[in-house]
This record gives C-alpha cells, sequence and structure tokens, in this order.
C-alpha cells in the first residue's frame, strides 16, 4: 500500500510541473566517472531529461563562483503562503526523498531496479540536499549553470515589447523569474551523495 501511494504521488507532482510522466521507478542511472547522469525510460538510450519549471523565485546573490563552478541560489519566497511554491518545494523534497531512500531500502531498491554497482556507491552514505534551509529566511534551492570550455550555455533573458533581451550574468542579481531547471547526474564522493541540477534558462521578471 505504502509502494502504491508513493508511485501516484510523484507522478502527480511531476504533471502539474509541466514535465510529462517521468516516473521515477523507471530511472536510469549511467555511471560516468564519480557521477551518475540520470535519464527516464525503459532504458538510458531513450535519454528522456527531467525539467522543472519553477514558480517566480528571488535571487538574492546573483550568479556565484563555488570552487570552479558557477551556482545560482535561488529562494522559496513566502513559500508557506504561496501555494505554488509550496508545491514546488513539495516537489524537490519528494525527489530527494526517494534518492536518500535509494541508500539503504531495499523494498525501494528492487522497485526502481537501480544497478546494484550504484546501490553499492550510495550504501549508508550522507544524502546532500539541494536544498539549504536558514534559520530566519527563507529556504535556498541550489543550481548550477552550465558552461562548456569556452562558453555558458545557461540563458537569462527579459521579454521587452515582444522580444527576448539577453542579460549578462550580474545583471540578475536581486532580480526574481521564471527557471527552467534539469535535473542532471548524482555526485558521490567518499562520505556523501546528493544530486545537481542545471538552471537551462531564466526569464527575468
Amino acid at each position: 500500500m505504502f509502494k502504491t501511494n508513493i508511485k501516484r504521488y510523484i507522478i502527480i507532482i511531476l504533471v502539474m510541473f509541466e514535465v510529462g510522466n517521468k516516473n521515477f521507478y523507471n530511472i536510469n542511472l549511467n555511471r560516468n566517472r564519480n557521477n551518475y547522469k540520470i535519464s527516464f525510460g525503459k532504458s538510458i538510450f531513450n535519454n528522456e531529461k527531467l525539467i522543472l519549471k519553477s514558480p517566480i523565485m528571488s535571487v538574492p546573490f546573483g550568479v556565484e563562483k563555488y570552487l570552479s563552478k558557477l551556482i545560482l541560489n535561488l529562494e522559496f519566497t513566502n513559500k508557506d503562503k504561496n501555494n505554488e511554491m509550496n508545491n514546488f518545494y513539495a516537489t524537490l523534497k519528494q525527489i530527494d526523498n526517494f534518492m536518500y531512500r535509494l541508500s539503504w531500502d531495499e523494498e525501494l531498491i528492487n522497485e526502481s531496479g537501480v544497478s546494484i554497482q550504484f546501490v553499492k556507491d550510495i550504501y549508508k552514505k550522507q544524502y546532500v540536499s539541494c536544498i539549504r534551509n536558514r534559520n530566519k529566511y527563507d529556504s535556498l534551492f541550489r543550481t548550477h549553470i552550465r558552461k562548456t570550455k569556452n562558453s555558458q550555455t545557461t540563458e537569462f533573458y527579459r521579454i521587452e515589447d515582444n522580444n527576448r533581451i539577453y542579460l549578462l550574468n550580474d545583471e540578475i542579481h536581486k532580480q526574481a523569474g521564471e527557471f527552467e531547471i534539469e535535473l542532471d547526474f548524482v555526485w558521490i564522493t567518499k562520505d556523501s551523495y546528493g544530486l545537481t541540477w542545471y538552471i537551462k534558462n531564466g526569464l527575468i521578471k
């Protein structure tokens, strides 16, 4: 009974956020060095990615450098009073819970069909969420800016007179917008593991 409820909840939530019928019980995890690329479908060759469209979220710090990467923290502003924000937050927490349970829940592991190697790689390690809770402030969702060797593929823009005006990273500091966010891979270290989400694009309001 419990397993069935989990399946239904995941499907309903994802459809609500316009990402189709990506069922986490059809998750594919394709090993790439210390990471596992994520896709959905009957095989890794389907290459169907999970993309969430966020509600309007604030960008309190703008694009930041973290080690050798660029990150963007999005704020769940007034999530307890905003149903759309609260639902988006709940969706991410449900995904977190699913990934956390894969490190110890044998029943879920068997249901999802993930590889034995993946289970071994995350077994009893600490799951690190991309959601950062803050005592006196609204929680943050840590995402990443996608880059290639010579350029950035993540785009930020606003609409003016029906034209798309592209923005530099510095121009979105303390702004707000709607973002398309792609679930890309599971990262794994000696003691912990978690998910990496990339910003595909952001419509700044």
